[in-house]
């Protein structure tokens, strides 16, 4: 043992170097694996950033574009033309409006539903895709189907004595008549409950991303303070614009009372039926 500690003695500066060289690498190594493990969180929380705000803008989309939808409907239906008591068929018209059929890329959000981490939050979100389709295809149906409506009212005003709506009806037959009228108030009560769906799912993902994206010092603050209080915290995500004038249901034309009572009774009127 004396003979250890005296070799060691005497060999300190070399046992000194020694042991600063490796006390430098395993600083060294330690410093690169913990900035390379900053590096890595910094670029996977941009992604995260990017990730959500592509989701929610997609989201932002697709309200703005019911909002078109569900003006251009109510000007549709409540045109001062047509009579008071018009058939629910003959209120709807082909439209040029375009709905977006993008939808949310569930895969790149995947990091909010980890561990089963708000799994009530991806039903919501489902749910405003599923209504999203929905409306999508309801309008593709109502263009395809009133452009043979159009068709048949050009035969009808062809001939000589044909100039009615039951002319009309008669010509583009009860198959197509039936269809247009389901179309129409399926449209209806579409227009009148999806806004809702909407802004559930866009509130629900925001919350989600602006909590995840907080620090753990950010949410002892919160706890501090209160969660509602915390969810007002400054966010990096896009916030969603609430229904500008113009495009509210209070600022939109009524619905004609036909249409209000198909979708109050849940029945669908026929031509000629007695208010």
């Amino acid at each position: 043992m004396d003979q250890i500690l005296e070799f060691i003695f005497s060999h300190k500066r070399e046992f000194f170097e020694l042991t600063k060289i490796a006390i430098g690498s395993f600083l060294g190594f330690g410093l690169a694996l913990l900035s390379a493990r900053l590096l890595d969180y910094r670029k996977r929380k941009r992604e995260r950033l990017v990730a959500g705000n592509v989701a929610l803008f997609t989201l932002k989309n697709q309200y703005n574009d019911f909002l078109l939808f569900r003006r251009d409907f109510r000007e549709n239906v409540a045109r001062p033309g047509l009579s008071g008591n018009a058939p629910i068929w003959a209120l709807l018209q082909p439209t040029f409006l375009q709905i977006d059929d993008s939808k949310i890329d569930f895969n790149s959000i995947g990091f909010l539903f980890e561990e089963g981490k708000n799994a009530s939050r991806i039903d919501i979100l489902q749910n405003s895709q599923i209504a999203h389709r929905d409306l999508l295809s309801l309008h593709v149906k109502r263009n395809e189907s009133l452009i043979k409506l159009q068709e048949a009212a050009v035969r009808v005003s062809k001939t000589p004595s044909g100039h009615t709506l039951e002319d009309v009806e008669k010509e583009a037959g009860p198959a197509l008549i039936s269809l247009v009228t389901l179309l129409t108030v399926s449209l209806a009560n579409r227009a009148s409950k999806y806004e809702q769906t909407y802004r559930d799912a866009y509130d629900s993902l925001w919350l989600a991303l602006t909590h995840d994206r907080q620090s753990w010092r950010d949410r002892m603050l919160g706890f501090v303070r209160g969660e509602e209080l915390c969810a007002q915290c400054s966010s990096p995500y896009l916030k969603l614009d609430v229904a500008r004038p113009g495009y509210k249901i209070e600022d939109l034309p009524p619905l004609p009372d036909s249409l209000t009572i198909s979708l109050a009774d849940g029945k669908i009127s026929t031509w000629g039926a007695k208010k």
